[in-house]
């Protein structure tokens, strides 16, 4: 059992720690720093899921991966020791097998070790669960000796074979060794050691000041091992991941940071709730939602060198208020408070509800959070399964609600594109513009230092026929209504800043078709794009529109 827990210490697998352990042994008994270990690995890292969608979990058939490993034993303190085999470790291309294809297809020679290696392993896991069906047990190991698997006149791969398993509970390691070449009293000699040594790492693993991070914890490329010692020691083993943050949400850190107490890029959502709200189960239910979504446990660090990264935390509590106002009439003033009051970026998390009860007995909840972690279409998201969280607490259930992808996912999207192609085409599609195009009425720039005051908002809402009508007229010129919205702008500032040629902003959802599950993630996708449109007499109103269409789907 200790031995399950003590890799969350160290954020590695019991793995890893069977080799850390494997690797002093060795490097004792041999007197030398360096040590060579055939590894057997299951090898199904072959497909990548977040690259093809293809799940191989549950795909029967031979997928065993065989490779050798050279592991570095630099010095004998627990943690370091684990910290150093375990980057060892992940620096190993897809955990090795690429090693055995290579060899199949590729010239040999320049792959096969210098020296052959003597000690293979393999850790083959748990094998702890059971199936009964009527009382006939349908899976689980004999007791009974199956005899040897090699024959007695063939020669071994290796002089020394590790295997280890766990069955009902336990760890067992068995050593397999030739007669021929070590005594038995050897071999366990070096068994023993090998106890000992698991049983050093565990111990210390399980102590609760021993927390450590290393560079492959972390999606971020360019963290150092300074950076993630101070997390480790702020944090503790709550620190979960860290990655870069998108472009977009970049420039919202950039304006949050500018003007802290402006409100900039702090949203509210304020429903009047019914009688009888059960405010333990709505409050739980806030709770089921952080824990859930990584974005909902995610605190900004930008004090640094280089660029601004997003930490997330293993848990978060909510940030939960219940207040009394005296009016109805005093809600605006509260909101326009509470927005002021913002966040601190650096903690987590950067959200929280309020609930709010007037004299009237009227029951408003406010969800107040910052932009940097959702966009208005995560919204219905957390609002459907907030109100499933919240049936079922009431039902006495647990929430059966699907797994959500996490935001970091996206993070690797974005760092997969391919930015000089980017590059290139916006290049060539802004060679022609200084500047955006301006609409030829806007007001001066006030001085600086002048405060601007807010701003203000005119809202003109059209008639649900008329957006009937218009949805079928884009229909019927086999373009979207934002093409269709995106084209009146177009003529609209054609006409009043006298230009053809024209370059304006649009924010689109930016969640790219080509991720898996990207319809149900939460975080902040949305980002601007230069829209670049020329007006002319000579096309057609379809022509015109199609064409205006085609250009935004090629950005």
């Amino acid at each position: 059992a200790l031995l399950q827990e003590a890799p969350a210490a160290y954020r590695t697998q019991v793995n890893d720690l069977l080799l850390t352990a494997l690797a002093r042994v060795l490097s004792r008994w041999s007197g030398q720093p360096r040590v060579a270990i055939d590894l057997e690995g299951h090898g199904r890292e072959l497909v990548d899921e977040e690259e093809t969608g293809l799940d191989l979990t549950r795909t029967v058939g031979w997928f065993t991966s065989l490779f050798p490993v050279v592991l570095e034993v630099a010095t004998e303190e627990p943690g370091a020791l684990i910290r150093g085999i375990k980057e060892q470790l992940r620096a190993i291309p897809n955990r090795g097998i690429g090693y055995g294809v290579l060899r199949a297809l590729g010239d040999p020679s320049g792959l096969t070790p210098s020296q052959p290696i003597d000690l293979s392993f393999n850790y083959l896991g748990q094998f702890d669960a059971t199936t009964a069906v009527n009382g006939i047990l349908l899976r689980g190991l004999a007791s009974e000796p199956t005899g040897s698997p090699h024959s007695p006149t063939g020669r071994r791969s290796h002089l020394l074979d590790v295997n280890a398993i766990v069955v009902k509970g336990e760890l067992q390691v068995n050593w397999g060794y030739s007669r021929t070449v070590h005594q038995r009293a050897t071999v366990e000699r070096l068994a023993a050691a090998y106890t000992s040594a698991l049983r050093d790492l565990v111990d210390h693993c399980v102590q609760p000041e021993a927390v450590g991070y290393s560079v492959s914890d972390v999606s971020a490329v360019d963290v150092t091992p300074a950076e993630l010692h101070t997390w480790a020691m702020r944090y503790g083993r709550n620190l979960d991941d860290a990655y870069e943050l998108t472009p977009t949400q970049q420039g919202m850190l950039f304006e949050a940071l500018y003007a802290p107490t402006s409100g900039v890029y702090v949203t509210q959502l304020c429903v009047a709730l019914a009688p009888g709200l059960d405010v333990p189960a709505f409050r739980a239910a806030w709770q089921g939602l952080i824990d859930r979504h990584a974005i909902l446990r995610t605190l900004f660090q930008w004090e640094r060198v280089g660029e601004p990264l997003q930490l997330v935390l293993r848990q978060v509590a909510l940030p939960w208020a219940e207040e009394t106002l005296g009016s109805e009439e005093l809600l605006e003033e509260w909101l326009l408070a509470d927005r002021q009051r913002g966040f601190a970026l650096d903690q987590a998390p950067l959200m929280r509800v309020t609930l709010l009860r007037t004299h009237e007995d009227q029951l408003h909840a406010v969800w107040t959070s910052h932009h940097l972690i959702g966009d208005g279409w995560s919204l219905p998201l957390l609002m459907q399964e907030l109100m499933a969280h919240y049936q079922a607490l009431l039902a006495g259930q647990l929430p059966q609600v699907p797994t959500p992808r996490p935001y970091r996912d996206y993070i690797a999207w974005l760092r997969r594109q391919d930015r000089e192609r980017a590059l290139a085409f916006w290049r060539t599609q802004l060679a022609d513009f200084q500047a955006p195009t301006s609409l030829g009425i806007d007001r001066p720039l006030l001085s600086r230092g002048t405060e601007s005051g807010h701003y203000a908002t005119q809202v003109h809402e059209l008639s649900s026929a008329l957006t009937q009508e218009l949805t079928r007229f884009a229909q019927a010129q086999q373009v979207t209504l934002h093409t269709l919205v995106q084209g009146a702008w177009a003529l609209l500032l054609s006409r009043y800043s006298g230009m053809a040629d024209l370059l304006f902003g649009t924010t689109v959802s930016g969640r790219p078709a080509s991720l898996p599950g990207v319809e149900r993630m939460v975080g902040l996708f949305i980002t601007t794009l230069p829209v670049v449109a020329r007006v002319t007499a000579d096309a057609t109103l379809t022509t015109w529109l199609q064409q205006l269409q085609q250009t935004q789907a090629e950005a």
